[in-house]
């Protein structure tokens, strides 16, 4: 069988064969490296006697990525909760997480606490140098904050996340 190169319709075929294999390709390479993890520690900064051992610390893991990407570079709103372990010889609270080495990741920290102790608690985390300091909503007597280690991500004009960078 002899077939004509020249011919438009072979001609369309295979570039149809070679563009869609290339987008395969591409498709193939983003969703290997989305795959890829790296591991974070996030610390934050409590004085044990005044805060740590009377409330419970967490951290929000909002998503891969930031909103205004596109899909390829954002994942599915993942909103797990990781809770905050103390060390013992400092007064740093850890979270270690793995998320998607090629995008970053969204979080934001917060406080369960039991009473109407919110003016309080927002106080000491203010002159600890802690932002954005809310009662949020979702979950009664939780307190959001910002953790300053990290840049702040505005999703709306009202609402922030911390963003902590790829590797």
């Amino acid at each position: 069988m002899n077939i004509d190169l020249n011919n438009f319709y072979v001609k369309t075929i295979l570039y149809a064969l070679i563009f869609s294999s290339i987008g395969y390709i591409i498709h193939i390479l983003f969703t290997t490296l989305s795959k890829k993890k790296a591991k974070a520690e996030i610390i934050i900064k409590m004085p044990k006697e005044q805060i740590v051992n009377k409330y419970k610390f967490g951290l929000l893991y909002v998503r891969d990525g930031k909103d205004e990407f596109s899909d390829l570079d954002k994942s599915p709103l993942k909103n797990k909760v990781y809770w905050f372990k103390a060390n013992s010889l400092s007064n740093n609270l850890t979270v270690n997480l793995y998320y998607s080495k090629r995008l970053g990741f969204q979080y934001k920290c917060f406080i369960d606490y039991e009473n109407d102790e919110f003016s309080q608690i927002k106080t000491l985390l203010e002159k600890l140098g802690y932002k954005n300091i809310t009662k949020g909503t979702g979950k009664e007597k939780r307190l959001w904050f910002i953790n300053p280690e990290h840049e702040v991500y505005r999703i709306m004009p009202d609402i922030l996340n911390n963003y902590y960078y790829p590797e």
